[in-house]
């Protein structure tokens, strides 16, 4: 059980970084590393961006910067904008053209780094945008498992709202009912539920959300599980 656990443990933060990619330590941290990967209008659109400075951002594009440009990690100005939950940045690249649907080099998108942060005003904006719901990372990872991970409910009801897979999996074959029932967040896994999660589907290593939930000591959990037919 200790060694289910530990394993537990990894997958879910695999999880949570693939959309570790777009965050910086600091302000300053990201100024110099920007410089370093991408000097000029780019660059300073993207500091822009991840640090919410609209003005900045507003005078990058009116000078020409490409609202698609890419920084380290394939990392676009949109992706660091919804990370940091920056809404009228959001909105602004939108408006200029930004590819709401680019991935990074690990296949993150706008819309993982917004779901899996609780950023619900940018995933609306994105959603609203064309955004791709079920859109995955190399390691499958979508938006509404990210979002179900870290127990944002007003997100994973978004997301659902939009046709989100609520049976996706990962490479592992993790799906959102199992994150979710891993770290205990009751209303998720009910609104997971809700839309015909499979409350019977197991991973790669034979898990299924209720033996997380189990093995995590949430009986109002275990006990909503059961309700909905899961077994050991």
């Amino acid at each position: 059980m200790l060694f289910e656990k530990r394993m537990l443990l990894v997958l879910i933060a695999t999880v949570c970084a693939a959309f570790a990619s777009t965050r910086m330590a600091n302000a300053e941290e990201t100024k110099s590393a920007t410089a370093a990967t991408q000097p000029g209008l780019d660059g300073g659109l993207f500091a822009g961006s991840l640090l919410g400075n609209l003005a900045g951002v507003k005078a990058m594009i009116a000078q020409g910067a490409n609202v698609n440009a890419k920084m380290k990690n394939g990392v676009p100005a949109l992706g660091a904008a919804s990370q940091g939950g920056h809404l009228e940045v959001v909105k602004v690249l939108l408006a200029a053209g930004a590819d709401v649907n680019a991935k990074t080099d690990r296949g993150g998108t706008a819309l993982m780094a917004a779901s899996a942060s609780g950023h619900i005003a940018v995933v609306q904006a994105l959603l609203a945008a064309n955004a791709d719901v079920n859109a995955k990372t190399v390691e499958g990872v979508t938006p509404l498992l990210g979002a179900s991970v870290q127990g944002h409910l007003n997100v994973v009801e978004a997301l659902l709202a939009a046709g989100a897979d609520v049976n996706a999996r990962t490479a592992n074959g993790i799906t959102a009912l199992m994150v979710a029932a891993e770290g205990g967040h009751l209303e998720v896994v009910q609104a997971l539920l809700a839309a015909k999660a499979d409350v019977k589907a197991k991973n790669d290593y034979g898990d299924t959300a209720l033996m997380r939930a189990s093995a995590s000591g949430h009986e109002d959990v275990i006990k909503i599980l059961k309700k909905a037919g899961a077994e050991k």
